[in-house]
């Protein structure tokens, strides 16, 4: 029997058809003309690292020949790209989890802020009008007149409200990322066999 290692970039894509989950890729060698009659064994190396190998299928056009056998197995350097990538992927669920932890904490503080702000406005607004002359201090640097108090509150107001803003959208960000991180990871146990 005669082996013959092929490198993919030795078999040429024919064609390519995009799924919305995944990509099929048809590569054709013609090289089997050429061969004396008897047994032969083909390997063809160096293929991407993400190839669903369940979805692998050999086929020869024309002629006597015939298949006799398929075996698809991985390279301890496949392997351990799989298991990197895996790393990779469980380290960025972490991280994207710390920080959607970190964000909403923020947005907590934000909204204990206002919640300050907001008492101090009402009892403001509760104060019968003739006895207010000066409100309580916010802080312990300030004290206003019912007129700075108001500018300060809506002042603040604004902030916090800005801030929770930008605090959303970057839980979004974060959710997006995380989610996409999550079927990245799914589909590379699935296509490889591997477990969580």
């Amino acid at each position: 029997m005669s082996s013959f290692v092929l490198n993919r970039h030795d078999v040429p894509i024919t064609k390519v058809t995009v799924y919305p989950d995944c990509a099929e890729v048809q590569r054709e060698w013609n090289g089997t003309e050429q061969l004396p009659e008897g047994v032969h064994g083909f390997s063809l190396t160096d293929l991407p690292g993400n190839i669903d190998v369940k979805s692998v299928r050999v086929s020869i056009k024309g002629g006597r020949s015939r298949i006799l056998d398929i075996g698809i197995r991985q390279t301890e350097s496949e392997i351990k790209e799989y298991q990197s990538q895996l790393k990779t992927l469980r380290k960025n669920e972490k991280t994207y989890s710390a920080k959607q932890a970190e964000v909403n904490e923020e947005v907590s503080g934000l909204n204990r802020q206002r919640a300050v702000w907001e008492k101090y406005l009402d009892l403001i607004l509760k104060t019968d009008p003739g006895t207010l002359t000066a409100i309580p201090p916010v802080s312990e640097s300030v004290t206003q007149n019912l007129s700075n108090f108001l500018l300060t509150y809506n002042e603040e107001d604004r902030k916090i409200t800005e801030g929770l803003v930008e605090r959303q959208r970057t839980l979004q960000k974060l959710d997006a990322s995380l989610a996409d991180n999550q079927a990245e990871l799914a589909a590379w146990q699935e296509h490889h066999g591997l477990q969580t």
